[in-house]
């Protein structure tokens, strides 16, 4: 009887294998079937009106785009957990760790390489996505042209603006967000291997974290400090093509406040990068955590507060006198780019 039962329940669990495979791939279809005829639709019309080759060219710097920064996305955090996972202790501390992350480990010990593959894979999809968005912004700095006019505060040709710093951005902006991606997938290794854990970030107990960890995430944030110092100084040259509350380009606060802070915020960042990468030959977080305590206060104090204060009692009461040789240059320039 107990035979018949066992027998009954086999058959009554159904086989989802072939099922979700056949989901799986008739979904894949429907996707590719879409992008095809949507591809197919713009190409006939492009070359109804005899322009295939600006279709072609858009499309081909789309896809390099997708698989270029999808790579660097997906290089940038698998290697970074890579690395953690060496870095892992010699002998294991479960006893330390909740029952989740001793569960996790062993299936990290199991399958490191696709534990590991997923996240950066799933990034890296999402980098290259975000790298399409971006078409526009690269051909148009791939075929930069000058203007023949140069700015009065940096004296740089007026197409720098318009080609070269807005991709300058995206590409700063997307390796920041890369290196913040691999800092956190990395920390997040580190605690499933045992290097770091909740006792030794409360500084409890003799469980301190391993040496290795410590060197690793020191580095990467102090890559990432000098990344966020690069962007500060692209937003000094981007202030040049911000509205401001009168006209769009550099006022009396952008250029008395804005643009020397940002200098002193990305000497900041230096400041503060160096001591991390000290900090990874010679491990003593005091330093670089008050140097990056130093940043985060004088980015508030001197990025935000200051050129609001300048701003609403200085400019603002008298703002036909603070504004005026501002505004004549931004007259100028209009009248050079319509030529009147």
């Amino acid at each position: 009887m107990s035979t018949q039962t066992f027998e009954a329940e086999g058959e009554a669990q159904p086989k989802r294998g072939p099922l979700l495979w056949t989901v799986l791939i008739v979904g894949a279809l429907i996707v590719v079937a879409t992008i095809a005829s949507r591809l197919a639709t713009d190409y006939l019309w492009f070359r109804s009106i005899d322009f295939q080759n600006v279709f072609t060219t858009q499309l081909a710097a789309r896809a390099g785009l997708i698989v270029g920064f999808g790579l660097v996305m997906f290089l940038i955090v698998y290697f970074s957990q890579v690395i953690a996972y060496r870095l892992r202790p010699k002998v294991r501390r479960a006893n330390l760790d909740s029952e989740f992350l001793v569960q996790l480990r062993d299936a990290l010990d199991s399958k490191s390489r696709v534990l590991m593959a997923i996240p950066a894979l799933a990034l890296g999809v999402l980098g290259g996505l975000a790298a399409s968005s971006a078409t526009g912004v690269f051909l148009a700095w791939l075929h930069a042209t000058p203007f023949g006019w140069k700015d009065p505060y940096f004296n740089i040709d007026a197409g720098y603006y318009v080609f070269t710093q807005p991709w300058l951005q995206f590409v700063v902006g997307f390796l920041l967000f890369a290196f913040i991606a691999g800092g956190v997938a990395a920390l997040a290794v580190h605690f499933m291997t045992g290097a770091m854990n909740s006792s030794a970030m409360r500084s409890r107990g003799n469980t301190p974290a391993s040496l290795g960890a410590q060197r690793q995430i020191s580095v990467m944030l102090g890559i990432i400090l000098l990344l966020v110092g690069a962007n500060a100084l692209l937003d000094r040259f981007a202030l040049t093509v911000t509205p401001n509350p009168l006209f769009t380009g550099i006022g009396y606060t952008d250029f008395d406040v804005r643009m020397p802070v940002t200098i002193i915020i990305a000497a900041i960042c230096v400041i503060c990068a160096i001591a991390c990468f000290v900090n990874a030959w010679k491990v003593r977080w005091a330093v670089p955590g008050a140097s990056i305590a130093l940043l985060i206060v004088s980015s508030l104090i001197l990025g935000l507060l200051y050129p609001w204060l300048v701003q609403n009692f200085e400019v603002t009461p008298n703002w036909q006198d603070k504004e005026r040789p501002y505004i004549t240059n931004n007259i100028k320039a209009t009248r050079y780019a319509y030529g009147i």
